[in-house]
């Protein structure tokens, strides 16, 4: 990667080809994320379709060539920038947790005019998602808050009400389909625990739905977080005694508010 950048002066950054840790193929670069990629990310679609160009894949026999070639952006697991380039375009945004950092770097380096390649003759063994796993739900909500911060950044005012109507759409559908069968009435009684009518081999259930939201001083983003929760019958804030407004407004927004320390 180094001699790839002593001798490509126009690169200013360039990421390796990752691999699973069995050896198999695994996406190491991406397009810069679109509308079609937020659908996508919502709404189960064909395989073939999530591996394609219009969700920002790249083809595999761009890897399997072995000749760098250019991309929006490599992933941050394998990435090397130019001291130039970081000079150039300033460094990581703290504000980015966990996830698009390496995206809003990489705008910033391809709107000052710099080059982004993969290089896939560097290959490095990435174990997919091994620390996010472990805290799923906390992960999808640092995943979206990040991707709402970089389409802040980075997008027009109706790119970003285009998004946003699309990921409460999404979050609606998947309600529709995580509650179907107890609308129906019934769900299987191992889901639940003691308290629900057995009705045969099945539990009669409550059809309203509840949204629970911790929260510690997060006055700039609780607002919109309830705001999109509104799907919900119930939305309840969990507070760690935050120190702002998050309270206030959370209450504003007729949520249920109960402090306890977390």
């Amino acid at each position: 990667m180094v001699r790839f950048l002593d001798a490509t002066p126009q690169a200013g950054v360039v990421g390796a080809r990752l691999v699973h840790g069995d050896g198999s193929f695994q996406h190491s670069a991406f397009a810069f994320p679109g509308l079609l990629q937020i659908l996508f990310d919502l709404f189960p679609l064909h395989p073939r379709l999530l591996e394609s160009r219009l969700n920002g894949r790249y083809p595999r026999h761009l890897y399997q060539a072995g000749r760098p070639f250019a991309v929006d952006h490599p992933l941050g697991a394998a990435l090397m920038i130019r001291a130039q380039t970081l000079a150039q375009v300033g460094g990581f945004d703290e504000r980015f947790f966990m996830y698009c950092e390496e995206v809003d770097l990489c705008r910033r380096v391809k709107k000052a005019g710099w080059g982004i390649y993969c290089l896939p003759q560097a290959e490095i063994v990435h174990l997919l998602a091994q620390s996010t796993r472990q805290f799923r739900d906390r992960m999808f909500v640092a995943l979206w808050r990040s991707r709402f911060l970089m389409f802040d950044k980075h997008e027009s005012a109706a790119w970003r009400w285009a998004a946003r109507r699309l990921v409460r759409l999404g979050l609606w559908a998947e309600r529709r389909r995580a509650t179907a069968p107890c609308r129906r009435g019934r769900y299987p009684k191992s889901v639940f625990k003691d308290g629900w009518q057995p009705i045969g081999r099945w539990h009669r259930c409550d059809r309203r739905l509840a949204a629970v939201v911790l929260t510690l001083s997060e006055e700039r983003n609780i607002g919109d977080c309830l705001d999109s929760l509104a799907w919900a019958d119930r939305r309840v804030v969990f507070d760690a005694f935050s120190t702002d407004r998050t309270v206030e407004i959370a209450q504003a927004k007729g949520a249920e508010v109960i402090q306890r320390r977390f």
